[in-house]
């Protein structure tokens, strides 16, 4: 994760200050061979299945940008898979999964918005962080399934860049009650099952970002329909 971190992030255009979230998911004694054989086979199906695993998450709130919708899965003989969408700073997002079965997410997760009666305000997108999570953690758990993998995975994600950044929810408080985030920085590493992924990706997903949502939107704050 610290190395995934500390890469920076692609050149995207544009302006004020953003944040971006980082997550890694890796299995440990996965099939080297499988996602090339699969893809060999038949990539339609294996790119409806990725797909569809992405849609049992239900979050609470509409957030771009989302991983439902972006199924156009290519192969980079080399590296694996990889999606991508979005060319701007707010909107981008990277997910890949590698021949070890490593799969890994990149997409913008804070930014600068203007705000009601004039100025801006640095924004967390706080139903964002666990939707995407959460979808990311169950395409990983479909790919262990397809691939007939059961065992642990070793999972982490890191936010960066969002000091001083305030939830929408909390933008939205008319009793004025806003607490900036006060650190560059929220990261947790953790190690879960294959059948975690599978069953319970917003579980899992909320229990590693718990702590930060409860700093930034508050411990009655629940960002997925579980």
């Amino acid at each position: 994760l610290a190395r995934m971190m500390s890469k920076p992030p692609p050149a995207l255009e544009g302006t004020g200050a953003v944040g971006y979230m980082y997550a890694f998911a890796k299995p440990i004694g996965f099939d080297p061979t499988y996602l090339r054989r699969t893809w060999q086979r038949d990539t339609a199906a294996l790119r409806e299945a990725l797909g569809d695993a992405a849609t049992r998450v239900h979050p609470n709130q509409h957030y771009q940008p989302d991983l439902v919708g972006n199924i156009n899965w290519n192969l980079d003989g080399g590296a694996g898979t990889q999606l991508a969408a979005g060319t701007k700073a707010h909107d981008a997002l990277i997910m890949t999964i590698g021949h070890n079965g490593e799969a890994r997410l990149f997409c913008n997760c804070a930014l600068t918005i203007p705000r009601d009666g004039g100025g801006t305000a640095f924004v967390v997108k706080e139903h964002l962080i666990p939707g995407n999570l959460a979808r990311f953690l169950s395409i990983t758990g479909e790919l262990c399934e397809q691939a007939e993998f059961v065992g642990a995975l070793d999972i982490g994600v890191g936010l960066t860049d969002i000091a001083g950044a305030i939830s929408t929810t909390s933008l939205r408080n008319v009793l004025g009650n806003i607490t900036p985030y006060p650190h560059s920085r929220f990261t947790n590493t953790d190690q879960f099952t294959s059948e975690d992924l599978r069953e319970r990706p917003g579980e899992t997903a909320v229990e590693l970002v718990r702590t930060f949502l409860d700093g930034v939107a508050g411990m009655w704050f629940e960002p997925l329909v579980l």
